[in-house]
């Protein structure tokens, strides 16, 4: 006699079959994440922002920080930390709590410690510096239009992998310039160009 299996376990088995669903992209994560950011700067620029707002900021600070725990090999994790420093910054102006003007800090000295070759590393010491800025100076800031939100960089990241000389590429690369090609360095998340060859003479 052949044995036969329950309705029930048939479909815990094939549900145990299916892989889950796969977590969205990177940049997926980087993007939603970025359009929550640009409605929280919208809402600090208005009379008097509430604690909505403040919590909300928080909670998309909170998103990015994920965003590098969980890819922190991505192209997009410096940009990701950029905005979550400049995003606690605006909150420590708007409503001056010591937790977001150290939050904000830790950001971006995380930022020059962990990708050392990000584009935004040279503007980390005056954001810092901004933090320590007396009352007068922070009053000043406070009425200013907050941080604009930095969109991806067009940049083609690659990481080395150590030992094996391959690269791995985390972004599709940005459209070259007409004429030039490029060289990647290892440990940068830079292309430099380099002039196109001369043409053999007759």
């Amino acid at each position: 006699m052949v044995p036969t299996l329950s309705l029930g376990l048939l479909v815990v088995m094939l549900a145990a079959a299916v892989p889950a669903s796969a977590s969205p992209p990177v940049r997926l994560l980087y993007e939603r994440t970025l359009q929550r950011d640009e409605a929280i700067r919208v809402a600090l620029t208005r009379d008097n922002p509430g604690p909505r707002s403040l919590a909300n900021g928080r909670d998309v600070i909170t998103s990015y920080e994920r965003l590098v725990r969980q890819h922190p090999r991505s192209g997009y994790c410096d940009n990701a930390l950029w905005q979550a420093a400049e995003l606690a910054s605006a909150l420590w102006l708007q409503f001056s709590d010591a937790e977001d003007r150290q939050h904000a800090a830790r950001l971006y000295r995380r930022l020059a410690r962990e990708y050392p070759h990000s584009p935004f590393v040279s503007r980390t010491r005056a954001a810092i510096a901004r933090l320590d800025a007396p009352p007068v100076q922070r009053a000043a800031q406070t009425r200013s239009t907050p941080s604009a939100v930095t969109p991806p960089p067009a940049r083609h990241t690659t990481y080395w992998q150590a030992g094996t000389g391959r690269a791995r590429r985390d972004r599709a690369a940005a459209s070259p310039a007409p004429g030039a090609t490029y060289r990647v360095h290892a440990g940068s998340s830079r292309r430099r160009p380099r002039a196109p060859a001369r043409p053999t003479p007759p």
